[in-house]
């Protein structure tokens, strides 16, 4: 069998694109990648997390922001009235919710504390009941506390581990 100029100018015409599609392909592949991973993110300082009780949200920023390791100063603690409702929703930001985060529920009776701890990726929300049976006294939820470490930035604008901690009471202030 005969191959004609025509035939091997076509093959080699399909393989010059193929060949073209493949780079830019890889080339799109890479840039996009690039861009998401210089992207910004929300500083740790605005990320809210929202407490829920009986379809009232409370929406909080963080009790408290600091480096890993340092003395963190504490602001104000968010409260959410949950008369009337048997447990609170904690939602956690995309941001907070693809790194470890925990959440610390604190009692009347401490020996009813309780803290859960959620893999990556793992869990966007949790429910805390308002009332535990604790050999067979009833301790009732006083705070919760929501904490994961992220990436800040320190004083002179580089990037650092934070520890950054949401904080929510049920008590009347």
């Amino acid at each position: 069998m005969v191959e004609s100029k025509a035939g091997k100018s076509n093959t080699a015409l399909t393989v010059a694109l193929i060949a073209v599609s493949v780079i830019a392909i890889v080339t799109g592949l890479y840039f996009f990648l690039n861009w998401q991973d210089s992207r910004p993110t929300t500083p740790p300082d605005q990320l809210e997390v929202t407490a829920t009780a009986d379809g009232e949200d409370v929406v909080s920023r963080p009790f408290s922001v600091c480096e890993f390791g340092a003395e963190c100063p504490e602001g104000d603690v968010a409260r959410i009235d949950a008369t009337g409702a048997e447990s609170i929703r904690i939602s956690v930001p995309k941001d907070v919710a693809q790194q470890q985060w925990s959440v610390l529920s604190i009692y009347d009776d401490p020996a009813a504390n309780t803290e859960r701890t959620f893999t990556p990726g793992e869990a966007d929300e949790v429910d805390i009941p308002l009332t535990t049976d604790n050999d067979g006294n009833e301790a009732r939820l006083v705070v919760m506390e929501v904490s994961a470490l992220l990436v800040g930035t320190d004083d002179n604008n580089e990037e650092t581990p934070v520890v950054t901690t949401w904080a929510f009471t049920t008590e009347a202030s």
